[in-house]
């Protein structure tokens, strides 16, 4: 959940760098963060293979954070962060952790308690969008 979250925000934050066609750093960071990737299950994957794709997993969402780290840089040096709300992108990828480390944490718990707590979590998420749904419009209008 954390990693399609984590994605998605990346996604919508490198857009200046293809509006400016200045792909050249975005390609750099896609494959220092691929590189990292490989590297760490290298290391890590050894170590335990019978659990080889849970550790593939985190390794590839420690590499789409710098992904997502490296390509805010890239952006803030253009000169081109005020073109998307990065407090936003943060809170939101925030909640998102803290849904995924709870769902991840409750995973032995019944499946009731789990789908409840989503529930839950989805309905508050979709109060604060229902309570912001102009700010959101206003976002979505600007070009």
């Amino acid at each position: 959940i954390f990693a399609g979250d984590l994605l998605s925000n990346e996604s919508v934050i490198i857009v200046p760098s293809f509006y400016e066609k200045k792909t050249f750093g975005v390609a750099i960071a896609t494959g220092l963060a691929t590189l990292l990737n490989i590297v760490l299950n290298y290391i890590f994957i050894p170590m335990d293979p019978a659990n080889g794709y849970v550790i593939a997993a985190y390794t590839t969402l420690v590499g789409y954070m710098v992904l997502f780290i490296l390509h805010v840089r890239i952006v803030n040096r253009m000169n081109m962060g005020h073109v998307y709300d990065f407090r936003f992108n943060v809170l939101t990828l925030a909640g998102m952790l803290v849904l995924s480390l709870s769902i991840n944490m409750l995973y032995g718990v019944s499946p009731f308690v789990r789908y409840a707590i989503t529930l839950i979590y989805g309905a508050g998420l979709f109060i604060i969008l229902f309570r912001n749904k102009e700010r959101i419009i206003r976002i979505l209008k600007k070009k």
